[in-house]
């Protein structure tokens, strides 16, 4: 819902933004009866985080703050606090309504991000921004510091930059006792931190972020969902150092050089023993920046919960710092870079990465080489390693021949894992559609709609069918349903905005499925694929610049919860940053004469000058493009032609039509025999001199008096000013220099030619016979107060 209404709604000043209440009914197949949930048998923290979500819903339906006027927006501090749900405190009398209001503060928490993600949450003052923290809940908190973080972003603000290290452990000054910070609120403050401080290389939350993703925890609180904190470390420096090789501009590289990040990342990726001298380097900077070590120097890192030896966890570390180093060389090309994330070509090596990291590598590969991504099947193939492309194909070989009653050949060769081919293949074919749908984000490119369409339609064949080729090739039913929902999600992204009908029966099939094996993030990521075919109702699309594609990767990270509340490697908050990426894209055209949008054919010029012109029908949506719209030219019959360039921002151009419009004061459409009958009546009603009325009866019948038609509609309208018109008033002296523009209109005699004939045009036939009306309503009055409205008419 979010995701199709963001940017609809235009709110009012005097009312409260709705958020609708969760619907806790489902249908029971195949007779469709309802069934609801009982909220009293379900832990009270099983809503917490729809709730939010449902909050974050309903606030992205507010515009832009760009989209606003300053002067007259309604979203300032005293209607976001209108908002706000009362704060009572809870009793043990009153459960229920203690339960109803911290659903409604949730649902606030959500709301409030939304508020920062649209760009109005920085109407708050800092004072209210306190009250909302010192309310203890986490939903609350999240709300906040990603909202503030997200209405900040890029502009390394001190204020919020502290509010956010005040929720983060290792950043507290070492004077302040130990806080107990709830671990989605830190991971939260870490990607703010991304967010606030994106592109700026800055060199101390580089060192830390850095440190971060290799800190082991220090106690048993810390060791709770630590991969969605290590993973938020991880998008946070790649967003600080974003795009960190452009040789646009200043060096930033140069700043942060001596701190050896891309090689500590790599020894991140790919593990091994952490050495002495990075030890001791963290060390130095927890003691500068929060935590004090012993007197004696030894380590003070306890945790009872996990034992970390002196070797990297790869388990934590390796997705972070491989989003880390995609995001950080986006776009470089850099082949010596893209080596630290390359997929292992043998059997043996590949028994050291985990499956699942296999995908999220050539992820990060494709980030760093984004010129070389081809939206093909046969770029896809290339992203698999040979030794596990040809033993998938063995096997389903081998099951083929089972299935027909032939006998196998032996294999001859290595023998491998056949449920690591399996769970390899799957998770590279993901994560290289993946890819593709960053790629081609809201292009709606047919050819990468084609190869994504192809490889979910696959997928689901592999997870619905029960044949023996199936069953050798499908790996288990989680990561199954984990690839086909991100492919899914994939061709969603590249389809954005577009409402594709293909794409839409796809998922609709997908999402049908209902049984014990379905969890809760299956249901989410299908919905978001749906809610990305129609983002914002069809007018908006996602973006294709870094900063797109970092929201993007931060919300679309695949991981999913498998229920409501977890949280343990990837912040559901994070899902919503989509929205920094959504650009609004529609165009459409006004007509100049009635104020409403209307359709017109176009033809949409493209840089390219061997490039042919593109017809469309206004309203459409303009997709992005590596090859950029130079114009734009209207070309319809019943709109004057022209041709433009659309400015940067602007999403509507206005039209004229070369006929008569839609008529305001005469109701229906023009046809000659009705509206001839209309006019004749308007002029009995003027009480036009009978000469002028056969002159008036010939006139309107002809073509170019349609043509005309709004200059017949002037006359009447000014005619009948003239009829009520008095010396002192101000009616009367507005209507004389509305007559004194048009003698200066008639003064100009032009000409017009048709096939060879030359006549005057309707103006010149019209508006004389207007003005002799209007010096014969003067002369009377000249001696009453009429001489000044005679010298502003002919002054």
């Amino acid at each position: 819902r979010g995701m199709m209404t963001i940017g609809g709604l235009k709110p009012l000043a005097a009312e409260s933004l709705p958020i609708p209440d969760l619907s806790l009914k489902g249908r029971v197949p195949p007779t469709n009866g309802s069934l609801t949930l009982d909220g009293a048998e379900c832990p009270p923290e099983i809503k917490v985080w729809p709730e939010f979500h449902n909050g974050v819903a309903a606030g992205l339906r507010l515009p832009e703050k760009a989209d606003l006027d300053d002067r007259n927006n309604p979203i300032n501090r005293t209607w976001i606090l209108y908002n706000r749900p009362p704060r009572t405190e809870p009793t043990n009398n009153n459960e229920e309504s203690s339960t109803t209001n911290n659903s409604k503060n949730h649902a606030h928490g959500g709301f409030l991000l939304a508020l920062g993600l649209r760009g109005h949450l920085t109407a708050l003052e800092m004072t209210d921004i306190y009250e909302y923290l010192t309310q203890g809940t986490i939903s609350l908190t999240v709300g906040v510091l990603l909202g503030m973080a997200a209405n900040k972003r890029g502009t390394c603000d001190m204020s919020i930059s502290k509010m956010l290290c005040l929720h983060i452990p290792s950043l507290i000054p070492q004077h302040f006792s130990a806080i107990d910070v709830a671990s989605a609120v830190q991971a939260s403050a870490v990607t703010g931190v991304g967010l606030l401080y994106q592109r700026s290389s800055h060199r101390m939350m580089t060192e830390f972020l850095l440190n971060e993703i290799g800190k082991r925890p220090d106690s048993d609180t810390s060791a709770f969902d630590r991969e969605a904190y290590t993973l938020s470390c991880g998008i946070a420096l790649g967003m600080v150092n974003l795009c960190i090789a452009e040789k646009a501009g200043v060096d930033r590289a140069a700043g942060i050089s001596d701190l050896r990040v891309e090689e500590r990342l790599r020894r991140y990726i790919a593990g091994g023993q952490s050495n002495e001298e990075e030890a001791r380097r963290v060390r130095e900077s927890n003691d500068r920046f929060s935590i004090p070590a012993s007197s004696n120097g030894v380590e003070n890192e306890k945790c009872s919960v996990i034992f970390e030896t002196n070797m990297i966890n790869t388990d934590i570390t390796a997705p972070a710092a491989t989003l880390a180093l995609g995001l950080m060389y986006m776009k470089s090309g850099n082949h010596t870079i893209a080596s630290a994330v390359s997929i292992p070509q043998t059997h043996f090596t590949l028994e050291f990465v985990r499956p699942d990291y296999l995908g999220l590598r050539v992820v990060a590969r494709s980030l760093i080489l984004w010129d070389e991504v081809e939206p093909t099947q046969e770029w896809i193939d290339t992203q698999i390693p040979n030794v596990i492309h040809s033993a998938y194909r063995s096997m389903r070989t081998i099951a083929k021949k089972t299935m027909e009653g032939r006998t196998p050949a032996k294999m001859r060769g290595v023998d491998y894992d056949r449920r690591a081919v399996r769970q390899i293949y799957a998770n590279i074919v993901a994560g290289a559609c993946f890819s593709i749908g960053l790629h081609f984000a809201g292009t709606g490119d047919e050819r990468a709609k084609k190869v994504l369409f192809d490889c979910v339609v696959q997928m689901h064949k592999l997870r619905e069918g029960s044949d023996a080729v199936s069953v050798v090739s499908k790996p288990e039913f989680p990561i199954l349903e984990t690839c086909l929902g991100l492919i899914a999600l994939s061709l969603g992204m590249v389809m954005a905005g577009t409402g594709d009908l293909d794409a839409l029966r796809l998922f609709k099939t997908l999402r049908w499925r209902h049984d014990k094996e379905i969890v809760y993030g299956t249901h989410m990521v299908f919905g978001v694929a749906i809610g990305l075919l129609f983002l914002g109702g069809g007018t908006m699309t996602l973006g294709r610049e870094p900063e797109d594609i970092a929201a993007l990767i931060a919300a679309f990270f695949p991981r999913f919860p498998t229920d409501s509340v977890d949280n343990q490697y990837h912040l559901q908050a994070l899902r919503h940053l989509y929205a920094l990426a959504a650009k609004k894209s529609d165009v459409c055209a006004i007509d100049v004469d009635t104020g409403e949008r209307v359709f017109v054919p176009i033809e949409t010029i493209s840089e390219g000058a061997l490039l042919a012109p593109t017809k469309k029908q206004v309203p459409f949506l303009l997709l992005n493009s590596d090859v950029p719209i130079r114009s734009i030219r209207v070309v319809s019959d019943e709109f004057y032609p022209m041709t433009f360039r659309l400015k940067k921002g602007t999403n509507h151009f206005f039209v004229k039509r070369r006929g008569p419009p839609e008529p305001r004061s005469l109701a229906g459409p023009w046809t000659s025999d009705n509206d001839m009958a209309k006019i004749l009546s308007q002029l009995e009603y003027l009480s036009l001199h009978p000469v002028d009325k056969p002159f008036f009866t010939q006139l309107i019948s002809q073509k170019q008096a349609k043509d005309r038609y709004g200059i017949i509609l002037v006359f009447l309208a000014l005619m009948n000013g003239l009829r009520s018109l008095e010396p002192t008033s101000s009616d009367s002296i507005d209507l004389m220099w509305s007559l004194r523009l048009v003698r200066s209109f008639t003064e100009n005699d032009v000409v017009e030619e048709t096939g060879g004939s030359r006549y005057l045009p309707i103006e010149s036939r019209i508006l004389p016979l207007l003005l002799e009306r209007a010096f014969q309503k003067l002369i009377p009055m000249k001696g009453n107060g009429g001489q000044h409205l005679i010298s502003i008419l002919y002054g």
